[in-house]
């Protein structure tokens, strides 16, 4: 595995020119990729797809509008996925509802990364009223 490109890493696509390209030969491919910059990284978004994967385009933070290769579709079977995440104007309504009511989340149980097995398993018999929590 290329050092630039550790799991544990943080990087930009702009550390990385071609970066779905690269992603795809280290890893034959991602199920899933979560583009939030928009059409800008689009193009190595559905680059970087396994067979039936999907990108989810979250938000449009560059709306330049470039071509869309559909071949990069049919080629993985994948898909695109569009993901609202609405306007500046409900971001500051939610703000301000969650200064006023201070919600909390219901938590069932909290595991130790260590335990995170145990925690799957806790949640899969089932039972579990709230968050089964691994910090």
């Amino acid at each position: 595995m290329s050092p630039g490109l550790r799991p544990s890493s943080r990087r930009s696509s702009a550390d990385f020119p071609r970066w779905g390209a690269g992603l795809r030969e280290i890893t034959g491919g991602v199920r899933n990729v979560v583009c939030n910059v928009g059409t800008a990284t689009i193009t190595d978004s559905l680059t970087a797809l396994a067979g039936q994967g999907e990108v989810a385009l979250v938000g449009l933070f560059s709306r330049e509008p470039l071509p869309l290769d559909p071949m990069l579709l049919f080629g993985s079977g994948g898909s695109l996925r569009g993901v609202a995440v609405g306007t500046a104007a409900q971001h500051r309504e939610l703000i301000a509802f969650m200064e006023r009511h201070d919600p909390r989340p219901v938590v069932d149980s909290v595991h130790g990364f260590g335990d995170a097995q145990e925690a799957f398993a806790h949640h899969r018999r089932g039972g579990v009223v709230g968050k089964v929590r691994v910090p």
